[in-house]
């Protein structure tokens, strides 16, 4: 017997574990509130952010907040 053979057969074991596990645990992200931080209020970018937490929190069935914080002056 080759020593190619057995590596081939650890990877191919080790991909099938993966394919059926890893799907699962994709299902449980994310499993806590999402917040997302923008620079300023009611600029183009706390906009973008309101939005896209909206439709985040949509697909995800879990909540998201955007936050303005200041930056660094």
């Amino acid at each position: 017997m080759s020593r190619k053979r057995p590596i081939t057969l650890i990877a191919a074991a080790v991909t099938a574990v993966l394919i059926t596990v890893v799907p699962g645990l994709a299902e449980t992200y994310p499993s806590r509130y999402v917040r997302i931080i923008t620079a300023g209020a009611g600029t183009f970018h706390d906009v973008v952010a309101r939005d896209l937490g909206q439709r985040l929190s949509e697909r995800w069935h879990q909540g998201s907040s955007s936050k303005t914080r200041r930056g660094p002056a």
